[in-house]
């Protein structure tokens, strides 16, 4: 082996993991900036309003699926806040393209958090969450295997499976 072959080949491998290393603190500074940007806009009047007076329908509900939550989520502040928040599959339909995955990552963390303040498990709400995203097959994949990796019992679609398999 050639000193020149080894000092070559140790600077390419450095630059290398330097590089993935970037890569990967940038896509984490984007999760952490839409982190701290999550839900503010529930502060705004409009949102705040509706979010309060409708509190306890929104925090008992066990699945998502009751009239009363279903009513309760077509008020106009908290459809303001799902059609203009990027973690909601809904603001993605509204301008007709399919949802990032860093948005379907912080949509998934967002159903974990209201499980946990809820005392629910997250696969009680599975279907009411999980239909929202028809349109966004890559977003419910995502959504799917991060289920998956916290050992939830949820089903996976086919199209996931198909997405997995690839």
């Amino acid at each position: 082996m050639e000193i020149q072959d080894v000092i070559k080949y140790n600077i390419q491998q450095i630059n290398h993991i330097k590089m993935v290393q970037q890569y990967i603190h940038g896509y984490c500074n984007r999760l952490m900036t839409e982190a701290i940007d999550h839900d503010q806009s529930k502060f705004n009047k409009n949102e705040y309003e509706d979010f309060v007076s409708k509190q306890n329908i929104l925090n008992t509900t066990t699945n998502g699926l009751d009239d009363n939550y279903k009513n309760s989520v077509k008020s106009s502040g908290i459809q303001t806040h799902i059609k203009t928040n990027p973690h909601h599959p809904e603001y993605w339909d509204e301008l007709g393209t399919q949802m990032p995955i860093h948005q379907a990552i912080i949509m998934y963390y967002d159903w974990k958090s209201r499980s946990v303040q809820r005392g629910t498990k997250m696969e009680d709400f599975w279907e009411h969450n999980t239909r929202k995203l028809k349109n966004h097959p890559r977003a419910l994949a995502m959504v799917e295997l991060l289920a998956q990796e916290d050992g939830l019992n949820i089903p996976i679609s086919d199209k996931t499976q198909i997405v997995y398999i690839e």
